[in-house]
């Protein structure tokens, strides 16, 4: 008997896995229902990352896809939400790390990101890192993005230079830099980013001098 028809045919009340395993069984109700449940889901998680309408959709196509061909081997049915996300999650760095790719240099943060490396795999780390820093800087407000490309350049100005450029006091660009680095590493963490390997996010300022 169908799922959906088995327990009462009221979609809110089944269980995620009982939808899994119609989904499994070729049930087209459970299919039906796992998509209008968890489609804003999937779309969510990348526009997240700031990724164009058309891109979105790849990633949610590539997503439920996945989900299609593994949908008889899910380890944890009831937690298909949590599965889902994920997917759609690795989907989404897979596309920034593809569609940018090439970095501007004159970018100081993105600059000390880069990690000269023969190493095919720290390579894939460092572009997949360095995309999500680049999209968690975006989310920073323009005043802080100012601040940290100013730090972090390489010969780093004086706090006196900072000061001069941005009218913050001298006294307080130690601190404001603080929270800016601390925002900046949440965002990357809401990004799936816990701890950056490749991405240097902790970078020394400038001499206060």
């Amino acid at each position: 008997m169908p799922a959906l028809t088995r327990l009462g045919n009221k979609p809110p009340d089944v269980s995620p896995g009982d939808l899994v395993a119609g989904c499994a069984a070729g049930e087209q109700a459970c299919w039906d229902e796992l998509m209008r449940r968890y489609g804003r889901l999937v779309y969510g998680v990348a526009r997240r990352y700031r990724l164009t309408s058309a891109e979105c959709d790849d990633v949610a196509q590539a997503t439920w896809l996945r989900l299609v061909q593994r949908i008889t081997t899910l380890r944890n049915p009831d937690s298909v939400g949590d599965w889902l996300a994920t997917v759609a999650r690795n989907e989404s760095l897979r596309v920034i790390t593809r569609e940018r790719r090439a970095i501007p240099m004159a970018e100081p943060i993105e600059a000390m990101a880069v990690a000269t490396t023969g190493d095919p795999e720290r390579a894939a780390l460092v572009r997949s890192e360095l995309a999500v820093l680049r999209v968690a800087m975006e989310q920073l407000s323009s005043r802080d993005q100012h601040l940290l490309r100013l730090v972090l350049r390489d010969p780093a100005p004086t706090y006196q230079q900072i000061s001069d450029e941005t009218g913050i006091p001298v006294a307080s660009i130690g601190p404001t830099r603080t929270r800016c680095l601390r925002k900046l590493r949440a965002a990357m963490s809401e990004l799936g980013v816990e701890r950056p390997s490749a991405c240097p996010v902790q970078a020394t300022a400038g001499s206060s001098t």
